[in-house]
């Protein structure tokens, strides 16, 4: 598997993150946690599997949004779930999503 350029800063860049939960305690970032909760999603609804796209478009867009912070409110990280599964046209999924989101909340 060929590993290019962005997904090196990507990497780089949420090495560095804390993720700070509702509860105010602070976890290392996991990448894993948003594609599992985002296949979820996708698992509910039927859909076909996108969690992996949906994903690296959210660290994009993570990355973009907080370039200058160490810290990301799991609120955020999930509100930008949520605005790229609509921009990327899975309504659906993203409905399921925050079905998701309210029951763990």
């Amino acid at each position: 598997m060929k590993t290019n350029i962005a997904s090196i800063n990507l990497r780089e860049f949420f090495s560095n993150v804390v993720v700070v939960k509702r509860d105010h305690s602070k976890v290392t970032f996991d990448k894993s946690k948003i594609e599992n909760a985002i296949r979820k999603a996708f698992l509910a609804t039927n859909e076909e599997d996108y969690s992996t796209l949906v994903t690296n478009n959210v660290l994009f867009s993570l990355k973009r949004k907080f370039a200058n912070l160490k810290e990301i409110n799991i609120e955020d990280i999930q509100d930008t779930v949520e605005e790229e599964l609509i921009k990327l046209g899975f309504a659906k999924v993203a409905k399921a999503y925050i079905l998701y989101r309210e029951k763990r909340a």
